[in-house]
């Protein structure tokens, strides 16, 4: 087999778990608060977190998903827990900037 073959090969098998795994994360935000307003952002939040092992995919079904937190009015900030259900584990997004903080 050629090598322009063998990476085709790779890049398609690539491009198939990304897409597989963008379909697991519509599973993981699907009970967020806001969901249509903030779709893209939450999906990017949640996957940049699974896949760096701060949360599991379990973490964001059991939790529902992307909560609308009123503590920091006007901006809109959605809070999620992982590693356990403490204020310790809360993590925010911003979905104005993308930014996730504790």
């Amino acid at each position: 087999m050629s090598r322009i073959i063998a990476l085709s090969y790779l890049f398609a098998g690539v491009m198939c778990a990304g897409a597989a795994h963008a379909l697991g994360a519509e599973a993981w935000i699907a009970k967020s608060d806001d969901l249509e307003r903030h779709r893209e952002a939450f999906l990017i939040a949640a996957t940049e977190l699974v896949e760096n092992g701060t949360c599991t995919p379990n973490e964001f079904v059991e939790h529902g998903g992307w909560v609308r937190s009123g503590s920091f009015e006007p901006r809109p900030v959605y809070f999620m827990y992982c590693g356990g259900p403490t204020v310790a584990n809360r993590l925010y997004l911003d979905v104005s900037t993308g930014e996730v903080f504790r």
